[in-house]
């Protein structure tokens, strides 16, 4: 309060919102994440100062409307040191500047080895192949383009140099590497020579010891061979699984028809035998929402999984959602019911977790994905784009010359761009600070362009910032009383 001139004018920030509890009320910053909590006898006041915003108050005024207490002096000064009470004469929009050079510095972290674009099974709600063309063959990836993309992959990680404690430059500190497909299973020469080319890398210090490697795969064509082969190598497996028998049969069945249950769950459980870092990745929809509850249970409690993640469906040029707002609703609330049962069971979940990280920590979430500029997805013929979601219609897949760097790119310089902090349509959202955007292929899809909202994903962020504040103040209480 010392430096506060009195003679100045403040109003409340546009980064303010408010949120209502039973005798308190919330008000929370969405660009910097700072919370307090105020009495629920103040929220008209506040409610007024926030309509008559651009008038302004000096100090002494907010003191007066206060009443002068001890208390109102240090809820003032909350108010000043969480910048929700500003200098009228403060431009806002510095705040999001600041972020935007942050994202143009955001560097490459992630690349994706596409070993395949062929599948033994027969998703109904794939993006890959919902987008595929008819007459397209597929394409096993050989090794020496694998070589190649590893080689430049590695080449960029020097280049890029990027050193410090940096939250924002993580990928690049300990970089991924995700194998990735169709079912790169139906690769597996090249998927063994991969495993086998990272150790040289490493071992020839060409690779930082710190990159991890993620295979993403349905399950099904995991033997004990290849079980322990992934061990070996301490590859981070997510095996897809939607639920029991007559979820998974009913929405992943094999190419030939029949049901993939049995084949996932017995590749599955050779994976914990071998052990392997094995998570689960479950798509919710209309085939298994109204059991999300109890597949989570038998998730923890029978298979002894150690973390997992919900997937949202997203269009494709031959799935369509229908009424997203009702399903990312409905989906969304899902989520958050089943975060607390494998919160209280002490199992992590993915998609909310990456939320509620953000919002304890009090750090921006630039971006859900590392699509947004931060990753490289190498085609089976050895294509480089910027999302893997394209795949199928090979769009911003590009073949790259001698001369290409993607961190000068305009394909990756304006996706890197992507995020809330970043677009006009987001300012004034109370999630702005957690949601990270979504999809942009999603965006495009139903929006025309990356650059449009991915509305499911709106939803579902500013239904779990709810969650996350009115179970933050559940916390506080309960400390309170104890």
């Amino acid at each position: 309060m010392n430096n506060i001139d009195n003679q100045n004018l403040y109003k409340v920030s546009r980064f303010v919102h408010f949120v209502q509890l039973d005798n308190y009320f919330a008000i929370y910053n969405s660009i910097n994440l700072a919370i307090i909590f105020v009495n629920i006898e103040l929220f008209p006041l506040f409610k007024n100062l926030n309509r008559a915003n651009e008038s302004g108050k000096s100090i002494s005024q907010f003191h007066s409307l206060l009443k002068e207490t001890p208390e109102s002096q240090n809820l003032l000064e909350q108010l000043l040191n969480h910048k929700m009470l500003v200098d009228c004469a403060m431009d806002e929009t510095e705040e999001c500047k600041k972020w935007v050079n942050v994202l143009k510095s955001l560097p490459i972290g992630v690349l994706y080895l596409l070993t395949t674009d062929s599948c033994n099974f027969a998703c109904r709600y794939c993006v890959i192949m919902g987008n595929m063309t008819h007459n397209k063959k597929p394409i096993l990836m050989t090794n020496e383009i694998a070589k190649e993309r590893l080689d430049f992959f590695a080449d960029l990680l020097a280049r890029q140099n990027v050193h410090g404690n940096n939250p924002y430059h993580l990928l690049a500190q300990e970089p991924q590497i995700i194998i990735y497909g169709g079912e790169p299973l139906l690769n597996l020469n090249t998927l063994k020579f991969i495993l086998e080319y990272i150790r040289t890398l490493k071992h020839n210090n060409m690779l930082p010891v710190a990159t991890n490697i993620t295979l993403n795969t349905n399950g099904s064509l995991i033997t004990k061979e290849v079980a322990d082969l992934l061990a070996l190598n301490i590859v981070n497996v997510s095996v897809s699984l939607d639920g029991f028998r007559e979820h998974q049969n009913r929405e992943r069945p094999l190419i030939t028809g029949s049901g993939s249950f049995d084949d996932v769950l017995r590749g599955y459980k050779l994976l914990k035998q071998s052990g392997c870092n094995v998570s689960i990745s479950c798509t919710l929809g209309s085939h298994n929402l109204k059991d999300a509850l109890q597949i989570v249970d038998w998730f923890i409690d029978e298979l002894k999984v150690e973390g997992f993640g919900f997937n949202m469906l997203v269009d494709s040029e031959v799935v369509k959602l229908g009424n997203v707002q009702e399903y990312a609703d409905q989906v969304s609330t899902i989520m958050l019911q089943c975060f607390e049962k494998a919160r209280i069971k002490g199992v992590y979940e993915d998609r909310i977790m990456r939320k509620a990280k953000s919002f304890v920590e009090g750090k921006i979430y630039l971006n859900d994905c590392a699509g947004c500029g931060q990753q490289i997805v190498v085609s089976p013929d050895g294509q480089i784009g910027p999302c893997q979601a394209y795949l199928g219609s090979n769009k911003n897949f590009i073949i790259p010359d001698e001369d290409f760097d993607p961190a000068n790119h305009p394909i990756w310089n304006e996706w890197r761009m992507r995020s809330p902090l970043n677009m006009p349509q987001c300012m004034d959202c109370i999630a702005l600070g957690i949601c990270g955007g979504g999809c942009p292929y999603d965006a495009e899809i139903r929006g025309g362009s990356i650059w449009s909202l991915d509305e499911a994903f709106c939803i579902h962020s500013k239904k779990t910032l709810s969650y996350l504040i009115k179970d933050l103040w559940s916390n506080i209480q309960t400390g309170m009383n104890n």
